[in-house]
C-alpha cells in the first residue's frame, strides 16, 4: 500500500489568504466564482417513453447506450436507452434476494476495455457484469457475478483505466459502523485495492467524489463537506489544491459529483448548509487542473450527471419537472 504524505503546511495557507494565486502554485485560493451563466433554456429534455425511474438516479454512458441507475427501484435497478436518439429500450437488473439479483445497488460503471457494464451490490459485497447487447437481444440473459472485492475495503464510484484496473473511492472499513475514505486503485482480478491517501490536516472530513482522466494523467478529489479540490497525477502525486470562496464555512453541501470532459473538470456544486437538504441546481466548471471557468445555473434540481464524449454534452438526471435532459457544451461560450 502506498500512502502519499502531505505537501505544504497550514502556515503557508494562512499567508496565502483569499488571493488568487498563479497557476504554478500548489495551493490556489479562489476568492470568487462570479462568471454565472443561466442555461435552463439550453437544456434539452429527453422523453422517457416507457422508461421510469425515481429520484436519486444516476446516468452513465456505456458505449452505444445510456444507462440510468435507479437506487430506489424495487423491481429493476437500471433503465437502458439508445445512446444516439435516447429512446427507451428496456429495464434490467432484477432487484431481489435470488441468484444474480441485486439486493442493494451501491455503484456502477462502464468498462470500455472489456465492453461490459459492471455494478456493485453492497450486500456481500458482490460485483456483477453484463453485456448490454445481450441484455437487449436475449430476454433470458442476466447479470452474473464476476469480480472480487477485498474484505475490509469496498470500491465505490469506480472508473476503469484498463480491462482489470479501476480507480475508485475506497471505503476502508474501520469497524462495523465507521469507515475512512481514500482514492484507491482496484485490481479486479484479485480484489485488492491500493490506496493513495493524501492527508491534509485542515480538511475536516475525507468525504469526496472523484473524477478521472487517464488521457490527461489526472484525477481529482472533490470534497463533499468543504469547498476544496485536490488534483493529482495518476501515480498520486499532488499537482494542486483548490480552495474555493466557501472554504472555511462549516456544514456545507459542496461537490456532489465530478467528471472530466474533453476540455474541462465539471462539478455539481450546492454550496448550502447540508442540513437544509436543498437540491443541487448548478455546476461549477474548471480547467482540467482547477482554474475557475464558469458557474452554470441549471434551473432544474439535478440528481446526477455524466459526459457524452461523442456529442460533447452533459447528460443529467433531474428531480424536477423533467427527469432526464442534456446540455451541449458547444452551445456555451466558455473560452
Amino acid at each position: 500500500m502506498k500512502y502519499l504524505k502531505t505537501i505544504g503546511c497550514l502556515a503557508i495557507a494562512a499567508i496565502l489568504g483569499s488571493c488568487n494565486k498563479p497557476a504554478d502554485s500548489i495551493d490556489v485560493h479562489q476568492s470568487s466564482r462570479d462568471n454565472v451563466i443561466d442555461v435552463r433554456s439550453l437544456i434539452h429534455g429527453i422523453d422517457l417513453g416507457d422508461g421510469m425511474f425515481n429520484r436519486s438516479s444516476f446516468p452513465v454512458m456505456a458505449g452505444k447506450y445510456l444507462v440510468i441507475g435507479d437506487y430506489l427501484n424495487d423491481e429493476n435497478a437500471f433503465c437502458l436507452f439508445d445512446g444516439d436518439n435516447y429512446k427507451y429500450i428496456k429495464s434490467f437488473g432484477r432487484v431481489g434476494q435470488g441468484p444474480n439479483e441485486i439486493v442493494s445497488l451501491a455503484s456502477f460503471a462502464w468498462n470500455k476495455y472489456s465492453q461490459e457494464f459492471c455494478l456493485i451490490d453492497e450486500e456481500g459485497p458482490n460485483v456483477y457484469a453484463c453485456n448490454l447487447d445481450s441484455i437487449v437481444s436475449n430476454p433470458d440473459y442476466t447479470i452474473t457475478e464476476k469480480y472480487k472485492t477485498f474484505r475490509g475495503r469496498m470500491p465505490s464510484e469506480f472508473f476503469f483505466v484498463d480491462d482489470t484496473t479501476a480507480y475508485c473511492v475506497a471505503y476502508l472499513l474501520l469497524d462495523e459502523y465507521t469507515a475512512d475514505r481514500a482514492t484507491g486503485i482496484w485490481h479486479t482480478l484479485t480484489g485488492e485495492i491500493d490506496c493513495m491517501q493524501y492527508v491534509r490536516p485542515d480538511v475536516p472530513k475525507r468525504h469526496f467524489v472523484i473524477a478521472v482522466s487517464p488521457a490527461d494523467d489526472l484525477y481529482a478529489e472533490c470534497h463533499f463537506l468543504c469547498d476544496f479540490i485536490s488534483i493529482f497525477d495518476m501515480k498520486g502525486n499532488l499537482i494542486r489544491n483548490i480552495f474555493g470562496p466557501d472554504w472555511g464555512t462549516d456544514d456545507l453541501d459542496c461537490f456532489c459529483s465530478a467528471i472530466y470532459t474533453k476540455d474541462y473538470l465539471v462539478t455539481a456544486y450546492n454550496g448550502v448548509n447540508y442540513k437544509e437538504r436543498k437540491p443541487v441546481q448548478r455546476c461549477v466548471i474548471f480547467s482540467k487542473t482547477g482554474d475557475y471557468v464558469a458557474t452554470l445555473n441549471l434551473g432544474y434540481a439535478t440528481d446526477g450527471m455524466c459526459y457524452d464524449e461523442k456529442y460533447n454534452r452533459l447528460i443529467f438526471t433531474f428531480n424536477d419537472e423533467i427527469q432526464l435532459g442534456y446540455l451541449n457544451l458547444d452551445d456555451l461560450d466558455l473560452k
